[in-house]
């Protein structure tokens, strides 16, 4: 408002237009207006990616690791879309889009009643004699 109340009237040269819709447009394509950061703890990372949580610790500074705390051990975040730039797409977006096989340890036996057969007993397997007084 003036000092007379009536509105005062900004112009724009078609310049500053230009440039300021450029930058929208880079902020909106960047996810910087859209949305919070996704800040996940290094067992997710694990989980989500694939890899050892001791791998995620080890290369903490290169995955962009924001510590919790000034401690000697402060806990570590990380903010999800630095990850998908540094690793790519987590491990589970990829097995969905590349529909990879299951493992055949998986089905391999349906019927059994506990443990695989590699980690099972062999109870019809003859006995062994270990001294002359087994038997």
């Amino acid at each position: 408002m003036s000092a007379a109340g009536a509105p005062t009237e900004l112009r724009l040269a078609p310049e500053s237009i230009e440039a300021l819709a450029v930058r929208l447009a880079e902020l909106i394509k960047d996810g910087h207006l859209l949305d919070e950061p996704e800040i996940i703890p290094a067992a997710e990372v694990s989980r989500r990616w694939g890899v050892q949580r001791r791998w995620v610790y080890e290369h903490a500074d290169e995955l962009g690791a924001i510590p919790l705390g000034d401690g000697p051990r402060p806990r570590l975040r990380f903010d999800v879309k630095v990850l998908i730039r540094r690793l790519g797409p987590p491990d589970c977006e990829r097995r969905a889009r590349t529909d990879l096989p299951r493992s055949r340890w998986i089905n391999a036996s349906r019927n059994s009643d506990s443990l695989s057969s590699r980690t099972r007993a062999n109870v019809n397997a003859p006995r062994e004699s270990v001294s002359g007084a087994a038997r």
